[in-house]
């Protein structure tokens, strides 16, 4: 235990420590195209942090936000969402489709025209996808370095450090697993060492393992 602690500590000083020592790059610039012929379209809801539902001709669709990668962490995730949500709330967009994809999308809010696929990266919401191939990925993940760097969204420390204490009680959970428990040779219940409705005969397992084969006692309450 006291060896998980002692990484779980490193784990945070070493990733604050990554997002403020590395120096700044100038941030690349993305041409805004022509609007002129696009008509704009309101968002009806967010879904994830690179997925949006919108009214385009009286129909809901669902498109996805092209180069945006979802944090791998649930409460990273969350925050990712509701970063989202926020920027996107009661506006309207502009849509341009994927060429080999169109249900895959950049799109810019109406009417200042950010590039809001762009922005989710940049402040931190969102990774630059890896698995895709778009035109701005060069630029997505210098986005995603500044985002890094600078300590924004996901990548700040108080968030670094709530997935710390995520890991950290998973860490903790496994290792009740391994905590022993006994059972009887006739019985279906697991026990702690001195339940009373344990016999002599009693035979110690790890918890892991009799938590698939028994129920816990409801008098001694042994692990669960």
């Amino acid at each position: 235990m006291l060896k998980n602690m002692m990484f779980f500590h490193f784990y945070i000083i070493a990733i604050a420590s990554f997002c403020f020592a590395l120096p700044q790059n100038p941030l690349p610039a993305i041409e805004t195209p022509d609007f002129s012929n696009l008509i704009s379209q309101p968002v009806l809801k967010t879904i994830e942090n690179n997925k949006i539902v919108i009214i385009q001709d009286g129909n809901e669709l669902t498109k996805n936000l092209i180069g945006i990668a979802s944090p791998p962490k649930e409460n990273l995730k969350q925050m990712a969402n509701q970063f989202v949500n926020n920027l996107l709330k009661g506006e309207n967009i502009f849509v341009v489709a994927d060429l080999n994809d169109c249900n895959s999308v950049s799109v810019y809010r109406s009417p200042d025209a950010m590039f809001i696929n762009a922005e989710i990266i940049r402040q931190g919401y969102g990774l630059a996808s890896s698995e895709q191939t778009f035109k701005h990925a060069e630029q997505f993940k210098q986005f995603e370095i500044f985002a890094r760097q600078t300590a924004k969204g996901i990548w700040g420390v108080q968030a670094i450090i709530t997935a710390a204490v995520q890991d950290s009680n998973n860490i903790k959970l496994s290792d009740n697993d391994e905590t022993t428990v006994y059972v009887t040779k006739s019985g279906t219940k697991y026990h702690t060492k001195d339940c009373r409705f344990l016999r002599k005969s009693s035979t110690p397992i790890k918890l892991s393992e009799a938590k698939t084969k028994y129920s816990p006692c409801s008098v001694c309450k042994p692990p669960q």
